[in-house]
């Protein structure tokens, strides 16, 4: 790669390309880079300097970072920006409408739109809002998920249910094993889970090692 990322986020473009951005050395912004053709290249710099940016792929040229946090002082953002890879240019979109913490979403299909499913932080509720993929606008669902926010959860989405994967609690300073599942289409979460220590991991929780359980038994 061209630049050493710390705390970024990743994600495949199809046809073995993929997107990264992570704050790297820099400090008025953030490094992009596009793996292509065998090679990775650097791009438009992210527009602000950011760590835990949550990346969601529209298509192969269209690229969303949701919410993330500030480098000096840990303060959870709500900002978005979209990112357009034919003309390499970052495009700021409305907020999210709750604090970014560390921007937990996910993109699924709900109520028959495109839509990035994300829990925002206010307190210690981890408030629901969607934004369609369409309209580029954030609709309220009114809905709290059952656990407290958690920084840097997993998202995972599988069919017509989005499951979010522990995290760290960061009152508690620990790692987090809960699971819990937003069905889609009753629009209800189903019962809390506790997910499985394996013998041998470092950090059991750590929301990479979860993931890799869910995709795994699915």
């Amino acid at each position: 790669m061209v630049y050493e990322h710390i705390t970024g986020d990743g994600i495949s473009l199809g046809d073995s390309e993929a997107i990264v951005v992570g704050n790297s050395k820099y400090e008025n912004g953030a490094a992009v880079e596009i793996y292509e053709n065998g090679a990775w290249s650097a791009k438009k710099d992210y527009p602000i300097t950011i760590r835990g940016v949550r990346l969601i792929a529209k298509n192969r040229h269209e690229v969303y970072g949701f919410g993330g946090y500030w480098d000096y002082n840990w303060g959870f953002i709500s900002k978005v920006y979209k990112y357009d890879r034919l003309i390499d240019t970052w495009t700021e979109k409305q907020d999210m409408l709750w604090g970014g913490h560390a921007a937990n979403c996910g993109r699924i299909q709900y109520q028959d739109r495109d839509t990035v499913l994300c829990f925002g932080a206010e307190g210690q509720e981890a408030h629901m809002s969607a934004f369609d993929l369409g309209d580029e606008t954030w609709t309220n669902l009114h809905r709290t998920a059952p656990a407290p926010p958690h920084y840097g959860s997993a998202i995972i989405t599988l069919g017509t249910k989005l499951y979010r994967l522990g995290g760290y609690d960061t009152d508690a300073f620990v790692f987090v094993n809960t699971l819990d599942i937003f069905d889609t289409v009753t629009n209800e979460w189903e019962d809390t889970k506790t997910l499985p220590v394996h013998a041998g991991d470092d950090d059991p929780y750590d929301p990479i090692i979860m993931t890799l359980q869910v995709v795994t038994k699915n």
